[in-house]
């Protein structure tokens, strides 16, 4: 993939998500750029099933010591107590993640976390 290319998408994939770390996470999806088409369905997905529950969508690396192995994770911040996200987020695996994931499955995540209204 050109140069050019790569860098629309990722400017794209900024368009759609917040990223933690900018620099880390463009560095990760210029090692892997197979992961721009699922970046871009994904994140419709997550306005259906999370919709105003889902303040802020980030994406930010991990990097396993044991495993020696980054990752890139989808946090989905959300205003709702444990239950619910974790309602939510069952309910998103069920339509679409599970069935999505496979070829992506150790390098892509997906996972919530808490925030009142009034965080940025």
């Amino acid at each position: 993939m050109p140069v050019e290319t790569v860098a629309s998408e990722i400017d794209a994939i900024a368009g759609l998500y917040a990223f933690r770390e900018p620099d880390e996470v463009r560095v990760f999806l210029k090692r892997n750029p197979f992961l721009f088409d699922i970046l871009e369905r994904t994140r419709p997905e997550i306005a259906r099933i999370f919709g105003e529950h889902a303040l802020n969508v980030f994406l930010e690396t991990h990097y396993d010591v044991e495993e020696r192995e980054e990752s890139l994770w989808i946090k989905i911040q959300v205003d709702l107590n444990i239950d619910d996200a974790e309602e939510l987020l069952d309910r998103f695996d069920r339509e679409w993640w599970l069935k999505t994931r496979k070829p992506f499955f150790g390098v892509l995540g997906v996972d919530t976390e808490f925030c009142p209204r009034v965080c940025s």
